[in-house]
Parts: C-alpha cells; structure tokens; sequence
C-alpha cells in the first residue's frame, strides 16, 4: 500500500482557491469602478466643451443684431431669461421656463432641434428630444450705471445720457446629462454690445 505524503503536495486546496479568486475579484471591481468614473469624466468634458462652443456660438450671433428695437426679431430687444439655479435642470420650479424667442435646443450631437423663431416673449415649446438648453437673456444698459436686474423698470440712466448706450447679453447652456443628473454641465457667457462707436 502507497501513501501519499500530504506536506510534499504542490497542488491548490480548495481554501487557497477561493482566496485568490476573492482577490482577483477585488481587483476587477476596482478597474471597474475606475472604468465607470473615467466615463463620466469624459462625459463631463464633454459637455462642457459643446456648452461653450455653443454658448460663445450663440453670443457672436446676437453681437451681430441691430441695437435699435425693430418690429422683427432682428434686434437685441430687452427679455428672456437665464437660470437662476445653475447646474440645475432649467424646467425645474427654481428656474424661470425657456422664453419663446430667447431660446435654442440641440440634440446630443449638437444638432438644433429648434430655432427661436417664435414671437419674442410668447411661450416656447420644448421638444422632448433636447439634450442641451441654450436661453439668452437681454438687458439695457446705461453709459455710466449698470442695471442689476433686466426688469421693465430698468434701466433708469442719468439726467443727460438720453438713451440706452449699452446691451448686455448673458448666454446660458445646460446639457441635460442623465448621467450627471446632480450637477449639469452648465456654461455662461456675457458680452457687452455698445451703440457708442
């Protein structure tokens, strides 16, 4: 009868097995979790970088629009609306709604979806394929002061100015990611267009 000497068994035990299995499971869960963090990195960047194409897109548009009120869209007239909560999704109760005329859309190639062609001011719908949010918003500015908010009432320029000598354009872009749904991708650009040459 041969006996196996067990101390000179080069072989894995079932213990050892289970081990290193639980290691090397470790070890994929970790690439894993760094896998799924890298995409939303790059998600993130890029999102941000069509936001700001797009916001700075926009803005250039709009500097090229007459500085007198016309009875068409052609003018920088006073209105629209920004969010107020940023890196938040722009339909919530905290932020104000799109503004017919004061609003564009693109899809998630960043391919608009709709123009603002709407009559300034009136309601805008909101397609339900939109990926990024771009609002603009419009205020009147005078030579020496600056309005703090774009109401009706402003702005009140000084004894002698006459007429609103500045427009101020804030552009605003949010990406509606739902993978970054606590923190949007959100970009803002403000130009300042003169009537003073």
């Amino acid at each position: 009868m041969n006996k196996v000497n067990i101390k000179n068994n080069k072989a894995f035990t079932l213990l050892e097995l289970v081990i290193a299995l639980l290691v090397f499971l470790v070890g994929v869960l970790g690439v894993l979790q760094l896998l799924a963090i890298t995409v939303n990195f790059n998600q993130r960047n890029r999102d941000i970088s069509l936001c700001t194409a797009l916001a700075q897109a926009k803005a250039d548009e709009l500097l090229q629009l007459e500085f007198t009120k016309s009875v068409t869209n052609s003018s920088l007239d006073r209105g629209g609306v920004i969010p107020t909560t940023p890196y938040a999704i722009p339909f919530l109760p905290t932020n104000p709604a799109p503004v017919g005329g004061f609003s564009d859309f693109y899809d998630l190639n960043g391919t608009l979806l709709t123009k603002a062609t709407v009559t300034k001011g009136a309601t805008q719908t909101v397609p339900a394929s939109r990926y990024y949010v771009v609002q603009w918003q419009i205020c009147d500015g005078c030579l020496t002061t600056q309005p703090t908010a774009c109401t009706a009432g402003t702005p009140v320029c000084a004894t002698g100015t006459g007429e609103n000598v500045l427009k101020k354009v804030t552009v605003t872009v949010t990406a509606m990611s739902p993978l970054l749904g606590r923190s949007l991708p959100t970009v803002t650009v403000v130009v300042y267009k003169s009537r003073i040459n």
